[in-house]
């Protein structure tokens, strides 16, 4: 959305908007936050169930992303490159 607002409207009117969105936001977040750290307090179960879950979203996205680039490889009949990453290495 900023970077539509910057492109049709100019660049102040992008920053203007993204305060303005960052303002709204800080409450929810915080509210968000308290709410959660309350809850993850006042059980120990609770906490340790949240940690599982998220590990186990975690794992599924990783071999989501994993799937989808072996396949997209696969079909575009191309396999590995060795120059991938290798601004990394230098």
């Amino acid at each position: 959305m900023a970077l539509t607002n910057g492109a049709q409207r100019g660049v102040g009117f992008a920053v203007i908007a993204s305060l303005g969105r960052l303002i709204a936001f800080i409450p929810m977040i915080a509210v968000s936050a308290l709410g959660m750290g309350l809850i993850l307090s006042a059980s120990g179960v609770v906490f340790t169930a949240v940690k599982f879950v998220g590990a186990a979203y975690l794992i599924y996205l990783g071999v989501k992303i994993l799937r989808s680039s072996s396949q997209g490889r696969r079909q575009h009949g191309r396999g590995t490159d060795p120059h991938i990453g290798a601004s990394i290495l230098a």
